[in-house]
């Protein structure tokens, strides 16, 4: 029979928890800080002019920041669905459904955007004009 050590093992399960109630915690000023800065290139956009070199360029600036605000606010959801049904980690038979349902949450997160006002064949007929 193998001996595992309890207090050792809780404590890794601690520092686990920990470091995700910390990430959670923090969060939101890494989204807002994402925020402002595509704020900021917004701005710039708005009140410079751009040749082709820099439109492209600030363009490829702005998409990163945007893929990184979107991965902050699917991370932050994954870690909301968490919190919601964290007391399913309690139990060995509820833990399969907490894993449900942040599968779900993350099959949510991954579907395809729906356009809103303007359609991707208008979006592609602008950048064709």
């Amino acid at each position: 029979m193998i001996n595992i050590d309890i207090i050792t093992k809780v404590n890794e399960v601690s520092i686990l928890l920990n470091e995700i109630d910390d990430y959670f915690e923090n969060l939101p000023n890494l989204q807002s800080n994402t925020d402002l800065v595509i704020s900021d290139l917004y701005h710039y956009i708005e009140h410079n002019k751009l040749d082709a070199k820099a439109s492209y360029r600030m363009i490829k600036i702005l998409r990163e920041n945007l893929l990184i605000r979107r991965e902050y606010k699917e991370e932050y959801e994954l870690l909301r669905v968490l919190k919601q049904h964290q007391n399913k980690l309690l139990q060995k038979e509820n833990r399969k459904m907490l894993l449900s349902e942040l599968g779900k949450a993350q099959k949510r997160l991954k579907s395809e955007y729906k356009y809103r006002i303007l359609s991707e064949d208008d979006i592609k007929e602008k950048l064709e004009a």
